[in-house]
């Protein structure tokens, strides 16, 4: 099963890519990384970016991404 194909679950998908349990999570809601887009200066695009970022040592970038955008609402994302 590849990351994209269980990205409708995103608490799933982290284990999946081989990372341990709760890592993307916590990467994304950093505050370093949450509280810029809780106060409207970042876009969700720039929060997914700074998420995969985080992730991409740990993890092939292109999984890194797909990670980020199965956190990300919705509707706030274009098809990545």
């Amino acid at each position: 099963m590849t990351v994209s194909e269980i990205s409708s679950r995103p608490f799933e998908a982290g284990c999946a890519a081989g990372l341990a349990e709760g890592t993307t999570v916590r990467a994304a809601y950093a505050p370093e990384r949450d509280l810029p887009l809780l106060l409207g200066e970042i876009t969700t695009e720039e929060w997914v970016d700074s998420i995969a970022s985080a992730l991409s040592d740990r993890v092939p970038r292109t999984s890194a991404r797909e990670l980020a955008v199965a956190l990300a609402p919705r509707h706030s994302m274009r098809s990545a």
